[in-house]
């Protein structure tokens, strides 16, 4: 990635170009006039997860990311909006011991989750402007 911008202090000029090597030998150029925001970062919950669904993170309507780490051996389902039925009506999953990133756009709703066996803690990180 190659970075242009200002000696000064504003972040307003920040431009972004990343390469990407298309499948044809090619390659695109794309630009990200979007600098990076300052934001906060908080551990909004660790609620055990187990077999009945349970509210992880609430509405933000200021998130601009979330993750979610599973601190347990067995898998978590998630479900954006109204909580669902493991592994039927699900958004996403989340494999052992591992973290789930928010894909862009993020969404700002709120997030529940569940099991299909066993229990476990899943530490959510809200990050906000």
């Amino acid at each position: 990635m190659i970075s242009f911008g200002s000696s000064a202090a504003s972040s307003s000029d920040n431009v972004s170009l990343a390469a990407k090597k298309n499948p044809d030998g090619t390659a695109t150029l794309q630009m990200d006039s979007n600098p990076p925001r300052a934001g906060n970062c908080v551990v909004a919950a660790s609620p055990n997860v187990a077999l009945s669904p349970v509210k992880i993170v609430d509405t933000n309507p200021n998130r601009i990311g979330l993750l979610l780490y599973n601190n347990s051996s067995n898998s978590a389902y998630f479900k954006y909006g109204a909580a669902g039925n493991a592994g039927t009506d699900m958004t996403f999953i989340v494999a052992s011991f591992t973290t789930w990133v928010m894909p862009q756009p993020v969404y700002t709703g709120p997030i529940y989750g569940q099991r299909n066996a066993g229990s476990g803690v899943v530490v959510a990180t809200d990050l906000t402007s």
